[in-house]
């Protein structure tokens, strides 16, 4: 299962509020330098507004996480916990980029493209990732997906021998 936040469609005007000024610079000063890095601004803003996304992919084995420029694979038996997780105050840095955090601070790696709500992933090795999706149902789903992946390989573990044994 996949589950995918966009960029809200709200965001999705900056590119054309940026374009107006963008192209007064091209105007007054056209020369190559400036257009280079006008359209190079527009390209990362379009970029921004209408592909970005993060997504969370739970598989048999591994779950994916990924965002702009960011991915990780965290394979269910290094899942200790997975819980649902509003975001509040205590989830924002400084700069409120779609990916922000390491995953071995207390606060962890935060994915989100403008949702409020999603799993946060708690590894054996202490490592926190939480990626906030768009809807309350796809967070709650999220999270439903991971919990059932977690107890059927704690199921799987149980019934089979232990290797030391």
């Amino acid at each position: 299962m996949t589950f995918v936040a966009k960029t809200p469609t709200e965001f999705r005007v900056i590119p054309f509020i940026i374009l107006m000024p963008s192209m007064v610079a091209v105007l007054v000063e056209p020369v190559w330098p400036v257009i280079v890095v006008v359209v190079g601004i527009l390209a990362l803003l379009i970029w921004a507004a209408f592909i970005a996304r993060v997504w969370v992919r739970v598989g048999e084995e591994n779950v994916d996480i990924a965002g702009p420029f960011y991915r990780r694979t965290i394979p269910v038996g290094d899942i200790d916990d997975v819980v649902l997780h509003r975001e509040d105050a205590g989830d924002h840095s400084l700069v409120n980029w779609p990916v922000v955090g390491r995953a071995t601070s207390p606060a962890g790696v935060r994915l989100s493209m403008g949702g409020t709500l999603g799993p946060r992933i708690v590894t054996t090795a202490g490592e926190t990732y939480t990626v906030f999706l768009s809807s309350t149902a796809d967070a709650e789903a999220c999270t439903s997906a991971i919990s059932a992946r977690l107890n059927s390989a704690a199921d799987a573990g149980r019934l089979s021998p232990r290797p030391d044994a």
